[in-house]
């Protein structure tokens, strides 16, 4: 019966799956698992962290959802505007999300302002979120939403440190539409 190998290049191992009913679809999401993520989201609760991944292979992009108890689902998608939706999920933010008042930044080095480790203590969901162009030009942002449904971005400053400032859902969708363009 033969074999069907799928290669792990950061380990050099390969494995080898022999059974006639692994289908297509299962083997494309598990060669596309071993491809690096392009966009991570780590949403913090009280209940523990929920992850949402996009990876990209060369036929298309795996969605990778890992739920706070450690359930994974996995789809084959095309990148387009409806995937906007699956990162407002993600993120907890509604397409009318309204701007926070807030503005503070969390200096690069050293223990930041109280007025930060606050403002973070009071928010229903807090996101870190990781880009990746397809030159490998990584950014950051870190997406927060009010028990009211206050949005507010995290976005790294010029010396490091980080800027939080209320944002709209529009806004949001500025940071998706110019990740998106680089792919």
């Amino acid at each position: 019966m033969p074999g069907i190998e799928v290669r792990t290049a950061a380990r050099g191992c390969a494995s080898s799956i022999s059974s006639p009913r692994v289908g297509q679809r299962l083997l494309g999401l598990l060669r596309l698992r071993l491809e690096p993520a392009r966009l991570v989201v780590e949403v913090l609760t009280e209940q523990g962290p929920a992850w949402y991944l996009l990876r990209q292979g060369t036929a298309g992009w795996m969605r990778e959802v890992v739920s706070r108890d450690g359930f994974r689902a996995f789809d084959l998608l095309e990148l387009d505007d409806g995937e906007v939706n699956a990162l407002g999920a993600a993120v907890h933010v509604g397409a009318e999300a309204s701007a926070s008042d807030v503005d503070l930044v969390q200096p690069a080095q050293g223990e930041g302002p109280a007025e930060v480790a606050a403002f973070l203590a009071e928010q229903e969901h807090v996101a870190q979120v990781t880009l990746t162009s397809a030159q490998g030009v990584t950014s950051g942002l870190v997406v927060c939403v009010a028990p009211d449904g206050a949005l507010t971005l995290g976005r790294p400053t010029e010396d490091g440190g980080l800027r939080y400032a209320g944002a709209t859902a529009p806004q949001l969708r500025e940071v998706w539409d110019t990740w998106r363009a680089g792919q």
